[in-house]
């Protein structure tokens, strides 16, 4: 995003969803008494989080950037806030831990379930461009690591939403597997307007100039050889930029 100063059609959801996650798993590991751990490595998450997030909203197209202000708004300020709030306030004890627990189970289920729309894209497009390789293997490694963990602290908390990571991170690389050599949709269509071209071009050359073109709409000449070939390549240029606008080529923002 930031070398092409564009957020393209990358999802700010699953960063949100991130950053809300360890935000709250923060709390939750200064309630616990072995939450050292939680702690630590959680306060780093909430630290890279928040700049991703923030260089979603400098690069994100108006439109979006509008969208994606509300949605951190709420998500990342106003709930974990409200949140933690009224746990210190209204709840004591165990019945604290509890109502935390199950906030932090909660959001890290829908945090590893966030990928879905990318997943959904990538099956869309058959191109894995927004869905980068590393990040979905360090997400089945971070599910795994925890789960390991919280096996050893028997915290059901963390065993539950680790396993719908573990199914998530696997899923992501599966389909990671699948299309990252298939060719895209705009790489498929891109070849089917050049024989369009050729083969209305070879036609119109093996017709007279006194008869009128039934095949290609006026006033579309026909092609010589010496500028055939670049009349057809700069009319799909132009073809692949207004595809790129309408949002069926994805371009990253």
């Amino acid at each position: 995003m930031v070398k092409k100063k564009s957020a393209g059609e990358y999802n700010a959801i699953p960063y949100m969803c991130q950053l809300l996650c360890r935000t709250l798993w923060v709390f939750y590991g200064i309630l616990s008494p072995d939450g050292l751990l939680i702690i630590t490595v959680n306060s780093v998450g909430v630290l890279t989080q928040i700049i991703y997030v923030l260089i979603y909203l400098i690069y994100a197209p108006c439109h979006k950037k509008v969208k994606a202000f509300i949605f951190v708004s709420i998500m990342n300020i106003i709930f974990p806030g409200v949140a933690i709030a009224l746990s210190l306030i209204v709840l004591h004890g165990d019945a604290r831990n509890t109502l935390i627990g199950y906030l932090c189970a909660v959001v890290t289920i829908v945090m590893y379930a966030s990928p879905l729309s990318i997943m959904i894209t990538v099956i869309r497009t058959k191109s894995v461009e927004y869905m980068p390789f590393l990040l979905s293997f360090f997400l089945l490694l971070n599910a795994g690591a925890w789960f390991a963990f919280a096996m050893f602290l028997q915290d059901p908390y963390l065993i539950v939403p680790n396993v719908v990571g573990l199914a998530s991170g696997s899923a992501q690389l599966i389909i990671y597997i699948i299309y990252k050599n298939k060719p895209s949709k705009v790489m498929n269509s891109s070849v089917e307007m050049i024989e369009v071209y050729v083969e209305a071009a070879e036609e119109g050359i093996h017709k007279s100039d006194s008869t009128k073109r039934t095949c290609i709409s006026e006033p579309a000449p026909i092609l010589s050889k010496g500028s055939s070939f670049k009349k057809i390549m700069r009319n799909l240029s132009l073809n692949n930029q207004s595809e790129s606008h309408s949002g069926y080529l994805l371009v990253p923002c």
